[in-house]
């Protein structure tokens, strides 16, 4: 999964990154519930991948995503869901735990309640109008030394444990968008074209019988509102993409859109360990 291709501004790069992965806590003005950590959980799903593949030793990459969020399903209930696997916990479990978090999105902790891994061959067949399956497809634009094309793959792998079929086109989009967003020198010109290209996708959609509540709309929603905002206000965030607003928001802009909540909330210190831990083993010194 990786190539020598260099990112050119890493503090930059991993200061946006924490933004888009904090972000989900502003979005409710700094309040800690289990859906503010959702993306963490996923980001761990990949960081496990790549710390087994840095140790020479293949890995499914959906797998681990899967596993990551059934133990983000453990963080949410107290409780794996009955039949499923039990993977054993890593640092973020432990984080997480010390935190004082209520219970997050009960239908995210629907969508995870199955014995079976959902992928893009066997989907759910029925989804929610949550925009945390989107939320979680950006993770994979975090990945520096890969192909567009990988990130669009684990951005559907990513959408698809949590969201439809109706979800992947956006998320094919999401994965790639995000990489660019870290690395722009003028990430409001992404955010555009992301809202128009996500526009032309929903149109094309627009006839299918999988368009459902049509994800690439509410994509094109989330980046047109991020490309006007200088900072997150979570009072100006479009119904059905909150989080996924406030995480592009995040990755335009860095932490200094959180402003004083990222200082003051308790999942700061969360978020900066999760991105030292990405840096140190994706983009070493």
């Amino acid at each position: 999964m990786t190539s020598e291709q260099p990112v050119p501004h890493p503090e930059t790069f991993m200061n946006r990154a924490a933004a888009m992965l904090a972000a989900g806590a502003y979005a409710s003005s700094g309040t800690i519930d289990s859906t503010a950590a959702y993306p963490l959980f996923v980001m761990d799903g990949l960081l496990e991948a790549l710390e087994w593949a840095n140790d020479g030793v293949a890995s499914d990459e959906a797998a681990c995503l899967w596993l990551a969020t059934l133990r983000w399903y453990r963080a949410s209930t107290g409780q794996f869901p009955t039949g499923a696997p039990e993977p054993l916990g890593r640092w973020i479990d432990h984080r997480i735990g010390t935190l004082d978090v209520r219970p997050g999105d009960e239908a995210l902790v629907r969508m995870l309640d199955t014995v079976d891994m959902p992928t893009r061959q066997h989907p759910h067949r029925t989804g929610t109008r949550s925009d945390l399956a989107l939320v979680g497809a950006l993770v994979p634009g975090m990945l520096p030394h890969v192909s567009d094309g990988t990130r669009r793959q684990l951005a559907v792998d990513a959408a698809a444990l949590t969201g439809t079929a109706a979800d992947f086109d956006a998320a094919a989009q999401l994965g790639p968008a995000l990489f660019e967003l870290l690395t722009a020198d003028d990430p409001t010109a992404v955010l555009q074209s992301l809202a128009g290209t996500a526009v032309e996708t929903s149109t094309a959609a627009s006839s299918s019988e999988e368009a459902g509540d049509d994800a690439t709309r509410r994509v094109s929603a989330a980046a047109a509102a991020a490309a006007e905002a200088s900072h997150l206000d979570p009072t100006q965030l479009p119904e059905g993409a909150e989080h996924l607003t406030a995480a592009l928001i995040g990755a335009a802009r860095g932490t200094q859109a959180l402003g004083a909540l990222w200082g003051g909330s308790p999942i700061t210190e969360v978020v900066d360990e999760a991105a030292g831990r990405w840096r140190r083993l994706v983009l070493p010194r």
